[in-house]
């Protein structure tokens, strides 16, 4: 029978030295990094999957399009919903955009999960709200969640970053308004000309348009102390913001110092691209090495063969020269030249 008499528990035996503590905590950072890499990899792979349904928009607008759609919940133009139709009970796949240009028609359709990851446990877990100012997807997956539904993803709304107007610190304000555009991620500067990348294309960015986005990105507003008139220490006031708008001032201070503040735009590419250093850019999006965007990477196009047979790149060649041999040429001494220009072309092929 165990004697009670002796200590059940002992600070002494159970206290662990720093060695232990340290060997614990590396284990623990190694598993949450195990994890993380192995839900990366599942993040990346629907992304790639998803992103061939929607061949109708760039691959840099598809792969944005995903990611709001799995770390904000937010579902925009070309994402493709999985519904069920409740008249024929049949599956049918339709896009937001679809969705939302006949809002009376889908309305209430059950919808499977936006993102589920496994094709084989899709099941219908949610239904289409359109009613209202905000149409959005209800999903009961995953302890439920709502994804709002927006034409395109320049229409989804971002919180506005509140700008304090102080009118003896009118570079704080200006500062502030570079940063907001800075940080939004889709503006770029070419030269002098500062441009903004909207499903794929760039645009120059104008006073105009920059009065117009800043109002999108920032809430300026003038901070006014309001008195308690019932404290006479005065330690209860507090500070109201009484929302304005930006001065011209300020916008056309912000549209001078906007270009050297961006991301370089060296050119807009529909397809793959070298480096200088002879590597490829494979992925879609901006490249910050080069300066490029590329609106469709590697996953777009077929495989390049990268070894050829001899005798199919002869044939290749002789393929080359038909039309020469055939033709009538005006001047036949240009003619020849471009036949022999071909031919040369031979031996470095």
């Amino acid at each position: 029978m165990m004697d009670m008499s002796d200590k059940f528990l002992d600070a002494e035996q159970v206290a662990v030295d720093e060695e232990t503590l340290a060997l614990a905590e590396k284990m623990r950072e190694e598993a949450i990094k195990s994890v993380q890499a192995a839900a990366d990899e599942t993040r990346e792979e629907w992304i790639a999957t998803r992103s061939q349904d929607m061949t109708e928009v760039p691959e840099a607008v598809a792969l944005k399009t995903l990611e709001l759609a799995i770390d904000d919940q937010v579902l925009t133009g070309a994402f493709v919903l999985s519904l069920k139709c409740p008249k024929a009970g049949s599956l049918r796949r339709h896009s937001v955009s679809e969705v939302l240009a006949e809002k009376a028609v889908f309305d209430g359709w059950d919808a499977f999960d936006p993102i589920e990851t496994d094709s084989t446990a899709a099941r219908v877990v949610g239904k289409l709200r359109l009613k209202g100012d905000e149409p959005h997807l209800d999903s009961c997956s995953s302890g439920g969640k709502r994804y709002q539904l927006f034409e395109t993803v320049e229409d989804c709304k971002v919180a506005r970053k509140e700008i304090a107007i102080r009118r003896f610190d009118p570079a704080s304000t200006v500062d502030s308004c570079l940063d907001a555009l800075v940080d939004a991620g889709s503006f770029y500067a070419s030269g002098q000309t500062p441009f903004i990348i909207r499903n794929g294309v760039a645009r120059p960015v104008t006073v105009n348009l920059l009065d117009y986005e800043l109002s999108k990105l920032v809430a300026p507003y003038v901070p006014n102390i309001k008195k308690d008139d019932g404290n006479k220490g005065g330690d209860e006031d507090t500070i109201v913001k009484d929302w304005c708008s930006l001065s011209q001032r300020t916008i056309k201070q912000v549209n001078e110092l906007l270009v050297d503040n961006l991301p370089k735009l060296a050119a807009v590419v529909d397809h793959p691209v070298l480096r200088p250093d002879g590597t490829l850019i494979e992925k879609a999006g901006y490249d910050a090495a080069t300066g490029i965007y590329v609106r469709n990477g590697v996953a777009r196009f077929s495989k390049i063969e990268t070894e050829f047979d001899p005798g199919r790149l002869k044939e290749l060649v002789e393929t080359c020269l038909g039309p020469f041999r055939r033709y009538s040429f005006a001047d036949h001494r240009k003619g020849r030249t471009a036949m022999w220009t071909c031919r040369g072309l031979m031996p470095l092929l």
